[in-house]
This record gives structure tokens, C-alpha cells and sequence, in this order.
């Protein structure tokens, strides 16, 4: 089994995976590979896998996070604020395995494939002497709600955690990230600011998109979701990791109410607990007008105050987003078109 755990940025999900790191029927993946959305992304290319190409599964790999995986085993982890040892994890010996692995099944498919480069990845993190196919593997995913339902789909016998948090904790917990040395990805922390995030990004409205759908999906892949609350998860642990024992099938056990990293507990870099205490707010970090502003991105119709300021901004703001997104759908529409004049 596979258990997805994916959420918006600074929703908890990296919380939710170092409370569930040291059970004794699960394996964690101590890395970040979104190796799922890859092969959601791709999967119209699916159709070539009876060639059994390598080189289409490098294809896929190249657009996750799969070769952090090679910076982190001679680099470290490319963490944000927490401080944790890295494991010792050959990269190369690692390829080399799953791709063996992969050359050795008769008939490729998703799952096969999914199910073969994970175990190896655990394999290789906890040195077992088997192939852990059957283990119970907890992988996370990088704020990619477009890729559950083709994972549930996929994936017959899986699950998805998904975190939660209100959109201006979210902010809030991003308007803190600092630009990590070796990852030049983080670059794009420096342009972080509340207008950048929320006139120019629009994330208020992509946070509540994004729990729509995991609502819909609710209804189609029944007992295979859990919502996990941010604030439940640091304030009532206990009573929420039992809930998602209930829901992974797994006996509660105490290390749960524990953050820890291969067993040992770890702390943010600045010593502080990672449970009981947030440690960025939206009422310590945000006006009260911003704080309405975004209150606004969740409240439904008849609950709006049509005469406050903050209302005719939050239309202003939606109305620039819907229009950005009419542009960009009838480019796609056309870009169509005009690949299947040219291809036809």
C-alpha cells in the first residue's frame, strides 16, 4: 500500500510525516520525491510503455523532484527550518536496482512501475534485506490535488492524507521561507508578499480550489480520504493521530505523538518544538484589513458584506483571475488546433 500524504504549501504535511516516521507498520520516506504528479502529467505517454523504454521513465522523473534524491544523498536535505541527520542513501546503486527491477516485469503499468521505484527508495532509506513491496509506504506529494484522483485510480490498494490549514495561516507560513543555499528553486521565496501572493498568485482562491476537489473526490473513492486539520494535528495530537490510525489501519502506538526523523526526535533550528506551539500566525503577522481580505476568498453567497471595502477588493481580485485564466485556457484551446493542423 501506498499512503499519499499532499496538502497546500505550509499546510502541515511535512508535520504529518515526521509524526507518522518511526511506527512499526509503516515506512517513511524521509524525501519529497512528487514522483506521482509526474506520471499524472504524463501519463498520455502511458501508450509507449509496451516498448519497455527506460528512457520514458527517466522522461517522467525529470519532471518531479526524483533527482533531489541525488542532492540529498551527498548534500543533505533540503530542509527549510528543520535540523535532522542525513542518512546515508546511494543514489547510484539505487537506479541501478529499481531500473533492474523494472526490466525484470513482463508487462508495464503504472502501478507496477510506481509501486517498484517506491519500495526501492525505502529499500535503499532502510536498508532491508527484501524487496518491501507489500510494506505500508508513506510518500509526499507537493501541493499536486490534479494528480489524487488519477493516484486513487491508479493505485488500487492506496490512500490519501490530505492537509489542511486556513489560506491565511498558508500565507503566513510562506511569507517566512528563507532561500536554502543549495536549492536554487527557493529563489522565488525572495518575491514572496502578500500582494505578490494574493493579487499576483491568487492563492486564496487556489487553496479553496483545491479542497473542493478533494470534496468531490470524497464522494467517489469513499474511505480511502482523510482530511487532517493543521491545527488539530499540533494541538490534539493525540486524538487526531488515533484518527488516522483508525483510517491507515494501523495500531496506534505512542512514537506517534512523537516528530521524528528515522526514530530520533528532531526540533526547528531555532530549538523550538515542532507539536503545541505554531510558529508563524496570521493574527501576529497580518493587518485586520488583510486578514477580511482573505476571509472573503471563503465565505459564500449570502454571506458577503457587499458594501465593505474588503469585498469589492476580493471581486476585483477574482475578476483578474478569472480573466487570466480565460487567456490562458483559449491559448491552450488554440495551441490544439493548430498542433493537429499541423500534425494532421
Amino acid at each position: 500500500m501506498i499512503i499519499l500524504i499532499d496538502g497546500f504549501w505550509g499546510s502541515g504535511k511535512t508535520t504529518l510525516r515526521y509524526l507518522l516516521d518511526g511506527h512499526s507498520e509503516l515506512k517513511v520516506s524521509p524525501s519529497q520525491e512528487s514522483i506521482i504528479s509526474a506520471f499524472e502529467r504524463n501519463q498520455n505517454k502511458s501508450k509507449f510503455y509496451s516498448y519497455k523504454d527506460i528512457r520514458l521513465i527517466r522522461e517522467f522523473l525529470a519532471t518531479s523532484y526524483y533527482y533531489n534524491l541525488e542532492l540529498e544523498s551527498s548534500e543533505g536535505y533540503l530542509d527549510h527550518d528543520i535540523n535532522r541527520k542525513t542518512l546515508s542513501f546511494d543514489f547510484y546503486e539505487f537506479e541501478k536496482y529499481w531500473i533492474n527491477k523494472l526490466r525484470n516485469i513482463d508487462q508495464w503499468d503504472t502501478e507496477k512501475i510506481l509501486n517498484t521505484i517506491y519500495s526501492s527508495i525505502i529499500k535503499f532509506y532502510y536498508k532491508t534485506s527484501d524487496f518491501p513491496i507489500n510494506d505500508k509506504k508513506v510518500i509526499v506529494e507537493d501541493n499536486n490535488f490534479n494528480c489524487h484522483k488519477f493516484f486513487l485510480n491508479e493505485m488500487k490498494d492506496s490512500k490519501l492524507i490530505v492537509a489542511k490549514r486556513s489560506p491565511s495561516d498558508n500565507l503566513v507560513s510562506l511569507l517566512n521561507r528563507a532561500t536554502i543555499s543549495n536549492n536554487y528553486k527557493t529563489e522565488g521565496y525572495k518575491k514572496y508578499s502578500f500582494n505578490y501572493l494574493v493579487r499576483n498568485q491568487h492563492f486564496p482562491i487556489r487553496i479553496n480550489k483545491n479542497y473542493e476537489i478533494t470534496e468531490q473526490l470524497k464522494k467517489e473513492f469513499p474511505g480511502r480520504i482523510y482530511e487532517c486539520e493543521f491545527k488539530n494535528l499540533i494541538y490534539n495530537t493525540e486524538d487526531e493521530m488515533k484518527k488516522i490510525s483508525k483510517f491507515l489501519d494501523i495500531s496506534y502506538e505512542d512514537i506517534l505523538l512523537k516528530a521524528t526523523h528515522f526514530g530520533e526526535n528532531i526540533r526547528f533550528k531555532n530549538g523550538d518544538d515542532v507539536l503545541n506551539k505554531e510558529k508563524y500566525t496570521a493574527k501576529k503577522t497580518f493587518s485586520d484589513y488583510q486578514i477580511k481580505l482573505i476571509e472573503q476568498f471563503e465565505k459564500k453567497f449570502p454571506k458577503y458584506n457587499f458594501l465593505t471595502l474588503s469585498f469589492l477588493d476580493f471581486v476585483f481580485i477574482k475578476c483578474f483571475y478569472l480573466s487570466k485564466l480565460l487567456i490562458r485556457n483559449a491559448i491552450k484551446f488554440f495551441a490544439k488546433k493548430l498542433r493537429s493542423i499541423y500534425e494532421g
